[in-house]
């Protein structure tokens, strides 16, 4: 009888937890991506077709990294636009604790040591300004180089 209880318990204990990690997640990412309201889901290549092939920037390092901050942002990526900012249409929701834009800033963190440079942080606001300022520090040969990417206007 024990031994029933105990896994009764822990069979208990165990559905909590995996609720309390996944359920709230998808909840989060509902209530993120209502918040953006009706918007065409967009592939990547759609994506950088519309917003980023005349401009110049490497097409596999928005490919890289769109789904990438779509995920630490925690919607799909085809419904990010280069104008969203990071604190107003992907502000952590209330309620959802403080490690709502830790992805984001792991991801920051990611980036940094691929390219071998530094974001600065409160410069970059939107999505343009994060992916811009990545995909030219991959297009950059120094390192010096590759921090004065951040005084140029982005």
């Amino acid at each position: 009888m024990y031994q029933v209880a105990l896994f009764a318990l822990s069979a208990v204990g165990v559905g909590l937890a995996v609720w309390m990690v996944f359920v709230p997640k998808s909840k989060i990412r509902r209530t993120k991506a209502k918040r953006l309201g009706p918007r065409e889901e967009l592939s990547v290549e759609e994506f950088y077709g519309r917003f980023y092939a005349q401009k110049g920037l490497r097409r596999h390092v928005i490919a890289e990294l769109l789904p990438q901050l779509g995920e630490a942002l925690e919607v799909p990526a085809g419904l990010l636009r280069p104008e969203d900012r990071f604190w107003i249409e992907h502000a952590p929701i209330a309620g959802a604790g403080i490690d709502d834009h830790l992805d984001l800033y792991d991801l920051m963190l990611r980036v940094e040591r691929r390219y071998n440079f530094h974001f600065d942080r409160p410069r970059i606001e939107t999505v343009d300004q994060f992916l811009r300022a990545a995909a030219k520090a991959s297009m950059v040969g120094s390192r010096h180089a590759r921090k004065a990417v951040f005084g140029m206007n982005l």
